[in-house]
């Protein structure tokens, strides 16, 4: 589909046939890393994936969502922390002042 004058009609029809057609190959929906890890606790991801009928990327997957999702927490917390301060909040007044809140709504 080429107007002669202007070229392809559609963005696809410039690369019909080449390496980068989309349709040929469908894209990746996960990135592969490489990863280096001390021999002890390989053959223990080993074990463990093994044990569990798990593929070691599952495992490694889980491990990675876990250590991200605890490190919302403590950021949350550091905030918390910081917040605190900065009001002058000390730790046990903190459930007074959350119940309060919550009977003010």
């Amino acid at each position: 589909m080429e107007d002669s004058a202007r070229g392809p009609r559609r963005m696809h029809d410039a690369f019909a046939g080449s390496s980068c057609n989309s349709v040929d190959k469908p894209m990746r929906t996960s990135k592969i890393l490489s990863l280096s890890l001390p021999p002890e606790l390989a053959r223990e991801a080993e074990c463990l994936a093994k044990r569990e009928g798990r593929t070691k990327s599952e495992l490694f997957r889980e491990a990675l969502r876990r250590y991200i999702q605890e490190q919302g927490w403590l950021d949350l917390r550091r905030y918390g922390d910081q917040q605190a301060r900065t009001l002058g909040i000390r730790e046990p007044e903190v459930e007074r002042l959350i119940e309060e809140y919550r009977k003010g709504r």
